[in-house]
């Protein structure tokens, strides 16, 4: 399941399927479990439920759609939702999805932790959640969530802030974190008082977004601060801007980067130093760099996932500070080596194809598809939008890397391609590669009332690449 802050309604996909997108697990039949029940639609539950209809025989009916054009559709119910070594909950209410369309391939559904009657935190009625993010490069991790945690005064340390929850009267179930300022360096940005503050009709205030990777401030105060940006980088070079983001700069020529100190100051009057990687963005393999913000296409402002899950990460107060480049790059060793002996006690680093080279540097973060077959290995570059995809020889060092096949690049989108599996036909002695592409809306706006431009999202599919073909 996703976890969801931003929304209240857990929901599921379930059997009998009308539109299903692919999940790695079964997909949730009804009919085995002894626990689930309808809910009529006449009870207050599903009167408050937004978008409910009646069904024909009498029960309540749920649709949900986001803004991306994802949604789902299906039967409110009563379930028992279970832990693997933590108990049980009964009589959750949820959607049972029997229609679904959406950017949720690899998960089951949503799990609703936002702050309406309808989330699971109301139903358990904790007067607290911890939710630990960690970086999505670091594979090797795994996140927290953890209800009625202890009180974050046992947290305290120097590193460590805390800032007011705010409500907004029109959409509760969101959280909006009460900063008071941000600043530049040591400079601290003038910008209109409604940006973190929330009027009686829900306009301003900073949204925690965990769906989100770049943050976004209310236009005005988007330029103030990216002009701010733009005046202490003016020793980098600039590049040209790529789609969302408005202000790039070419780093490949430099091995350090002085870069100028950020962070939003909460209502005690601390200062929250952000992670240099949550504000410079990697959007290439070419050392092309991008200031992660962004102006908001409404009222208020949106505190990204990338800030977020580098909250723990300390920094000095110095207005600039210099960092090795590599370091963009997340903790991990992206490279391969060949292991031999009886105890792979021999160790050779092999040397990676060009294309996974990044000049001044180091190696792009890197995935193998599979494992190798004849000899020849299957990599791709999962940090790369589009994937680069390489078929590699390291023996004979030959190299072919895959076209991008049949997927469409329109601004309005993302394409997102996913190799899942590498293979040999011995019937046809052919490599054949099968990705999946997808397809996700550009804007992240977590709000349903806003008006989006009409444009047609291409449909996800499945492709297979023959080497013997190209």
């Amino acid at each position: 399941m996703i976890f969801d802050i931003e929304t209240d309604v857990t929901w599921l996909q379930c059997q009998p399927c009308l539109h299903c997108y692919e999940q790695p697990d079964s997909i949730f039949d009804p009919s085995l479990s002894s626990s689930y029940t309808l809910i009529s639609c006449e009870t207050k539950r599903c009167n408050l439920l937004k978008n409910s209809s009646c069904s024909v025989d009498g029960y309540c009916k749920y649709k949900i759609s986001y803004n991306d054009d994802s949604y789902t559709a299906g039967i409110f119910v009563n379930e028992t939702i279970s832990f693997e070594s933590s108990g049980w909950v009964n009589r959750v209410s949820l959607g049972c999805g029997h229609s679904n369309k959406g950017a949720f391939v690899g998960s089951a559904g949503t799990f609703g932790l936002g702050r309406g009657p309808f989330s699971f935190l109301s139903r358990i009625n904790v007067s607290s959640m911890s939710y630990c993010l960690v970086d999505r490069n670091w594979v090797y991790s795994s996140a927290t969530l953890e209800f009625n945690s202890p009180s974050s005064s046992s947290y305290n340390n120097d590193n460590s802030f805390k800032a007011k929850l705010l409500k907004n009267p029109k959409m509760e179930s969101l959280y909006c974190v009460g900063f008071t300022g941000v600043s530049v360096g040591s400079e601290r940005i003038t910008i209109p008082n409604s940006t973190f503050t929330i009027d009686p009709y829900g306009n301003g205030g900073m949204i925690v977004s965990t769906g989100t990777i770049i943050t976004r401030l209310e236009t005005q105060a988007y330029n103030a601060v990216r002009d701010a940006f733009v005046a202490k980088t003016q020793h980098l070079e600039r590049a040209k801007a790529l789609y969302p983001f408005d202000t790039c700069y070419s780093l490949t020529t430099k091995n350090t980067i002085e870069l100028p100190m950020m962070g939003f100051e909460v209502n005690d009057g601390k200062m929250w130093l952000l992670p240099k990687e949550s504000y410079l963005y990697a959007v290439d393999n070419n050392g092309t760099f991008c200031f992660a913000f962004g102006p908001s296409e409404g009222p208020f402002s949106i505190l990204a996932t990338s800030v977020i899950v580098k909250l723990e990460n300390s920094l000095s107060m110095a207005a600039a500070t210099t960092i090795e480049k590599k370091k963009f790059m997340g903790p991990s060793d992206w490279n391969i080596y060949l292991l031999s002996g009886d105890k792979f006690e021999n160790k050779v680093k092999l040397d990676l194809p060009p294309s996974f080279q990044i000049p001044n540097i180091g190696v792009a973060p890197i995935r193998v598809l599979g494992s190798a077959i004849n000899g020849i290995i299957c990599i791709y570059d999962h940090h790369g939008v589009p994937t680069t995809t390489v078929l590699w020889n390291p023996v004979t060092e030959e190299i072919i890397q895959i076209p991008l096949g049949h997927a469409e690049f329109i601004p309005e989108f993302t394409t997102q391609i996913f190799p899942h599996g590498f293979g040999y036909d011995h019937i046809g002695d052919d490599y054949k590669i099968i990705q999946h592409v997808d397809y996700t809306m550009v804007n992240e706006n977590p709000l349903d009332d806003l008006e989006m431009e009409d444009v047609m999202m291409p449909d996800p599919f499945w492709e297979i690449y023959s080497l013997k073909s190209n």
